[in-house]
């Protein structure tokens, strides 16, 4: 349970924070050198297109680079992977793209198979959550947003690299002033996936057996198609965002374990609507947005009786799985003065999950269902021009049921909840921010975790919710020279959700107490207009103090305490000359906290060369020490030394260059 201690240090921590914010009073306006643009009043980190444009990495790995985000990587370009954000990971960090989920059942996002040739803007919530993205997120969230072509009516890129990679995309947007725009774009990924990797031998305990082989049968090909758009009329818009996605590969194996036949296969399609207006009110300004989304995912995986892997003895074993899920959202927002800013909002859905096991024995497949309804309020109040207070809570409703094959009956429930959070920001000049905040967070368990729903997966009916109490307290500077950003933060879990493992089969147990806490740092500067330096690095330690003997308080990942990150850009005429500099402190691979990874220092370099106007060379080095960083509880290498060679051009109209700088006035 949550300690008293716990819950009186959140409480003190927000009264604490309305009663400064009662002192402050008469104060300039919060404005950053005046743009207009407000400071964050919570952790989020955003990144753009720029920052990873001709690099030979996967998503997973560019939110590695952030410190206080660690990657659970399962090998190259494609592999499975998983984000851990301050110590917190798999289903407890959602993740979005255009509004839309993708974390199928809530197991976890795998951000290692979605192109980052489709993602334009990559904005990660570390702290407090918007209410609109729900309640779950008791580590943060992860949003995505689709990329369109912003240096012209098109844009194509080609670019080939290390390991028989290619990374080739194509955008196109076309636009009318005051009616809206359009954008397509299409991306195209493949590697051989041919590195060397370091062969165990499955004793990772016993060094001497150890060898170097290339790596097999990991080869990955994906290809994503995307719409976006917003049509103005009258005083209303109409927004859309498609996203069609489609990749397959084969299944490398383990350390020691090699494989011919496994493979897998996933498809994605998602699609989102929703119109927005303004509304007419006696007092202040009001808008309404009404949404509708929805998503659905096949993953098919198969071994052939010559990989001798397979999880269900002999032969040849295929195991799929379809998800599809679809909700409706309406929002109101009101501010009856400048003062005032409310805002309620109503979320429904549904998702139902079809497992399709090929090989036969449907006992193992159990078809789930969940319809879910989520209120949110929140209510932010200025006091003052520099003093910032808000209040948001969320109710949840769930009801679920599933199909169990041997008995012949179905299983259900209906259950609810709430969270709440609280935070405060000062501006003591119009450049700097003081913040803090509070919150309770919940996580439902996910379909495959409460009803097991595949084969060897057992249900676990009395699974109950995952919840949180975190906080933090923040300093930032924004300034058109430098810029620097600290925050302190903890969060404790309970109810904590593992999963036990007992041969071919695992089954999902609430394991007690998880506790983390930890700091982050930022810096970035421009002295010069042809040099920017950047600096980062965070500290985190987890405790867990769960009782369960399955537990043994190893449940939180063994990432490294400390990382830092340094960068620098120098720029002269046409060329740009970059260099990159990352470290992460020692941490173990295993739970029995014996097979340790050593600290590791990593150098990446890169150079843009503007041949035009419109046509651009990059050239891009990874990894230059060769020493990949290790993974907790991966036992699949990744590679190391790698680079990226590419083409970009873009074919802009003047016409077309007047309707954006149009449509981004507006």
């Amino acid at each position: 349970m949550i300690s008293r201690t716990d819950i009186a240090a959140g409480l003190l921590l927000c009264a604490v924070s309305a009663s400064a914010a009662q002192a402050a009073d008469a104060l300039a306006p919060a404005y950053v050198d005046g743009s207009g643009e407000l400071l964050p009043e919570h952790s989020v980190v955003a990144i753009d297109a720029s920052e990873w444009e001709g690099r030979n990495l996967s998503l997973a790995e560019i939110l590695a680079e952030i410190p206080g985000i660690t990657v659970r990587s399962y090998g190259g370009v494609g592999a499975e992977a998983e984000v851990v954000v301050r110590g917190v990971g798999g289903g407890r960090i959602p993740v979005f793209l255009d509004g839309v989920r993708l974390d199928a059942g809530g197991t976890g996002a795998d951000l290692g198979k979605i192109d980052p040739a489709v993602v334009g803007r990559i904005e990660v919530h570390s702290g407090r959550l918007p209410a609109e993205l729900g309640a779950d997120g008791v580590g943060g969230a992860i949003v995505l947003r689709t990329r369109t072509a912003e240096r012209g009516p098109a844009e194509l890129n080609l670019s080939w690299g290390s390991f028989g990679t290619q990374r080739h995309s194509f955008l196109w947007r076309s636009g009318t002033p005051g009616k809206g725009s359009s954008s397509v774009g299409f991306s195209f990924l493949r590697s051989d996936n041919d590195y060397e990797v370091l062969d165990r031998n499955r004793t990772p305990y016993n060094k001497s057996d150890d060898t170097l082989r290339r790596q097999s049968n990991a080869e990955y090909t994906a290809f994503s198609a995307m719409a976006a758009g917003v049509r103005r009329a009258g005083n209303g818009a109409l927004r859309h965002s498609f996203v069609l996605r489609a990749d397959g590969g084969g299944l490398p194996g383990a350390e020691g374990a090699r494989t011919v036949k496994a493979a897998f296969a996933n498809q994605n399609a998602q699609g989102s609507l929703s119109w927005s207006a303004p509304l007419p009110v006696p007092k202040g300004e009001a808008d309404l947005e009404l949404g509708l989304d929805g998503a659905m995912d096949a993953n098919r995986m198969s071994w052939g009786d010559e990989d001798h892997l397979s999880p269900i003895a002999q032969g040849d074993v295929e195991i799929s799985n379809e998800d599809f899920r679809t909700a409706g959202s309406a929002a109101l927002r009101w501010s009856p003065s400048p003062a005032w800013d409310l805002r309620i909002s109503q979320r429904g859905g549904f998702e139902r999950l079809v497992p399709r096991d090929v090989a036969g024995q449907a006992n193992w497949n159990r078809e789930a269902s969940r319809i879910e309804s989520q209120t949110s309020g929140e209510v932010a109040r200025n006091l003052g021009r520099r003093t910032r207070v808000s209040v948001s809570g969320t109710g949840l409703f769930w009801t679920e049921e599933a199909e169990d094959p041997t008995a012949g009956t179905t299983k259900g429930f209906s259950d609810g909840d709430w969270t709440a959070s609280a935070s405060w920001s000062w501006r003591p000049a119009p450049r700097w921010e003081l913040r803090s905040w509070c919150g309770r967070g919940l996580r439902v368990p996910s379909l495959q975790e409460r009803f097991g729903a595949k084969r060897g997966a057992l249900p676990n009916f009395a699974l109950e919710p995952e919840r949180s109490l975190k906080w933090e307290i923040g300093a930032a500077r924004r300034g058109e020279r430098w810029s620097a950003e600290a925050n302190w933060f903890e969060n404790a879990l309970e109810n904590t959700v593992v999963r036990v493992a007992s041969g071919e089969l695992t089954k999902a147990l609430n394991a007690g107490r998880a506790h983390v806490r930890g700091a982050d740092l930022s810096f970035s500067a421009a002295p010069a207009r042809f040099l920017r330096l950047s600096a980062a690095g965070a500290w985190t330690r987890a405790i867990d103090r769960g009782p369960s003997r399955a537990y043994r308080g190893k449940f939180l990942p063994n990432s490294p305490e400390w990382e830092g990150k340094f960068g620098s850009a120098l720029f002269r005429g046409p060329w740009e000359i970059g260099f990159d500099a990352s470290w992460t402190s020692e941490f173990y691979r295993d739970r029995a906290n014996r097979n340790e990874a050593k600290s590791a220092l990593q150098l990446s370099s890169g150079i843009k060369i503007d041949l035009s106007r419109n046509v651009r060379i990059r050239f891009r080095a990874e990894d230059l020490l060769d020493r990949a960083p290790e993974s907790a509880y991966s036992s699949y290498p990744r590679p190391g030394r790698r680079f990226l060679v590419g083409l970009g051009a873009t074919f802009p109209t003047q016409q077309t260059t007047n309707n954006q700088r149009t449509e981004h006035a507006s």
